[in-house]
């Protein structure tokens, strides 16, 4: 067996990011992707790009051939949630321990209930039972180019047009952010370091802040005055008859009534010298993303530079 990584949901921005860090220290990696042509675009070059869907069982056999790693950084769309995720998981970890390959989850942690998964407890019982080698990092809501959800667009939309930015649920709870690069540097980081195996990281992102903060920082950023409201979820409901996107949102896997912050001590304790993004930097370039791919498109466009997966 090789030291080839292989990337599940390769095409999304997090697995595309963990494929660009990995390449970058050296490894050999296959991204594995719904549109190779897509991801020429955004891949490092002498990264494998093969076509495949987690759901198969088939694909994936083929994909981990000659490799050692699987990462799990399939996004499933949170209304195919149920359907989808746990399917993911069976084929990507069943792989995995009927090989011996090791196995690194990407955890994104949902706090609403009906989302919320225990994913990582799977993850971990393959280690405990002695059948390979697990690690998992868990991250709080990602953000960055690329990283799109109703409410982001909803926001750095509004302010790009110069109208009020809302929030939804609760403009004053804290709520840890990570970075989309921060967060695929300690998953590569975790995935290449003997050390880290056996157990689950939370990757914090550094200093909590709250919705108010948020869009404040995103006017900030483009040079603007915050205007800002709050959409409460009971008016969502209400339009969320009529409107699609009102009911996107009120679909949204993070309860933002409600204060979501990781500890991340232990990481950062185990990887001192590992920096993060600041907040304003971060924003900055997620608002340079925004006026760049999806401006002249509009966002009801069906524009993805990067993908989710399974469809």
């Amino acid at each position: 067996m090789s030291e080839k990584e292989v990337v599940f949901g390769a095409g999304t921005p997090l697995g595309a990011a963990v494929v660009r860090y990995l390449a970058a220290e050296g490894r050999a990696v296959r991204a594995v992707v719904s549109d190779p042509t897509n991801a020429i675009q955004f891949l490092p070059p002498r990264v494998e790009i093969v076509k495949g869907n987690p759901l198969d069982l088939a694909i994936v056999e083929s994909a981990c051939r000659d490799a050692s790693t699987i990462y799990h950084c399939v996004l499933v769309r949170y209304h195919k949630w149920k359907e989808a995720a746990q399917s993911v998981m069976n084929n990507l970890l069943g792989h995995a321990i009927q090989t011996g390959m090791k196995f690194v989850f990407a955890d994104p942690v949902y706090d609403s209930a009906s989302y919320a998964n225990n994913f990582d407890e799977q993850v971990l019982h393959a280690q405990e039972q002695g059948f390979t080698q697990v690690v998992v990092a868990r991250f709080p809501q990602l953000y960055g180019p690329a990283i799109r959800n109703t409410l982001f667009d909803e926001v750095f939309d509004a302010i790009m047009a110069n109208k009020r930015a809302y929030w939804i649920g609760s403009l004053d709870v804290p709520r840890d952010f990570l970075y989309i690069d921060d967060a695929a540097r300690a998953c590569a980081a975790l995935g290449i370091s003997p050390k880290a195996y056996g157990r689950k990281w939370d990757i914090s992102g550094g200093t909590p802040i709250t919705g108010k903060q948020f869009i404040e920082l995103v006017f900030k950023e483009a040079g603007k005055e915050p205007d800002i409201g709050i959409w409460r979820a009971g008016l969502l409901r209400l339009a969320g008859i009529l409107d699609y996107d009102s009911k996107e949102m009120v679909q949204l896997p993070y309860d933002y009534s409600k204060p979501m912050v990781l500890n991340g001590t232990d990481f950062n304790v185990w990887f001192p010298t590992f920096e993060y993004t600041p907040i304003q930097v971060g924003l900055r370039d997620t608002l340079e993303w925004y006026k760049t791919f999806l401006k002249p498109h509009g966002l009801r466009e069906k524009y993805f530079p990067l993908t989710t997966l399974p469809p």
